[in-house]
């Protein structure tokens, strides 16, 4: 009976081994190499053009692309003016208050070139 223990004690030993060996891997290495990324033209500006679309480029795209930008449904000025808004309160946006009306003039004035608004 005493060596039945000792034999099932072994069995379990290298069970726990072979198991352990399964588990314990060797860590992959990853190797990096850098990555170059051509845009199309236009891809990073509204291009909509006018006094203000500086503005928006430098507001505006830090966080959205200019496809999406120029894709915005029609809204009103005073509906622009609270999306612009929350942008900052609720999206924490680095946008200057004092940007605001500029930015809701041209995104009115890209709705009514593109004969939505």
């Amino acid at each position: 009976m005493r060596i039945w223990w000792q034999a099932a004690a072994f069995l379990g030993l290298i069970a726990g081994v072979m198991a352990l060996s399964v588990v314990v891997r060797r860590p992959t290495v990853m190797a990096f190499s850098p990555v170059r990324v051509e845009l199309p033209d236009g891809a990073m500006s509204t291009s909509f053009g006018g006094s203000d679309s500086g503005i928006v480029d430098g507001n505006c795209l830090a966080c959205h692309s200019a496809d999406f930008v120029r894709g915005q449904p029609v809204l009103t000025a005073a509906e622009w003016t609270a999306e612009v808004a929350k942008m900052r309160k609720v999206y924490k946006a680095p946008i200057a208050e004092a940007d605001d009306a500029a930015i809701v003039a041209w995104l009115v004035a890209m709705q009514e070139r593109r004969g939505g608004g």
